[in-house]
């Protein structure tokens, strides 16, 4: 008896803990027509989110549906499925517990080739301080865009983002569409497609999830 009243005391506090971390997090449909009749997609979910310490922001990585927005990155060729997206977050005040402001900004946006193997991890390097050269620098894991084997070879060519580690920074806007920019570690490694001109780094990823922070 005492055992499993031990297990129902830990799984009550998983659920609870849960359920705190989940409700800090609000919006007023931030999303326009999440759902597109013509294509049966709607919006897959938050794969990955990271928050940008001492800013009140936080970074979201989501599948949406291919609503026929610009694309900032193409794969050339697949089958064409839906739009990944990173989009920036900013609270009002960044000390509250709950996220109250407007709908986000809009950083980056993928066209994904196939259903799997979309989106990725995004992170900040925990072990930087104010003054540091990764200080607010967003790396971002570009998985490949699915299907099997990555039949496009995308994750190999260095001329696209797909299956790759890239790094930015949220706060600037030398990028080609000014919504971010490239740091000057890796400014020699821009993309040398020139429509493409954003930074590649680390390539050869399938799904990336994980990194070593």
């Amino acid at each position: 008896m005492y055992k499993q009243n031990r297990i129902i005391l830990l799984l009550l506090f998983i659920f609870f803990s849960t359920t705190a971390l989940f409700a800090q997090v609000t919006t007023n449909d931030p999303f326009p027509n999440p759902i597109d009749t013509t294509a049966g997609l709607v919006v897959v979910d938050v794969a990955e989110f990271a928050v940008l310490p001492g800013y009140g922001h936080f970074y979201t990585f989501t599948d949406v549906v291919d609503d026929g927005s610009p694309v900032d990155f193409h794969p050339g060729g697949g089958n064409l499925t839906h739009h990944t997206v990173i989009h920036e977050w900013r609270a009002n005040n960044p000390r509250t517990e709950t996220y109250i402001g407007d709908a986000p900004r809009e950083l980056m946006r993928f066209q994904q080739p196939f259903g799997n193997h979309n989106a990725g991890q995004l992170a900040f390097y925990p072990l930087a301080g104010p003054g540091d050269d990764e200080y607010g620098l967003l790396y971002i894991g570009s998985a490949d865009g699915g299907s099997g084997g990555d039949p496009l070879n995308l994750s190999l060519n260095l001329g696209s983002p797909f299956g790759k580690i890239l790094r930015i920074d949220p706060l600037g806007s030398n990028s080609t569409n000014r919504q971010y920019s490239i740091p000057d570690s890796i400014s020699s490694m821009r993309n040398p497609d020139p429509t493409l001109s954003d930074p590649v780094g680390a390539p050869g990823g399938r799904h990336l999830r994980l990194t070593g922070f």
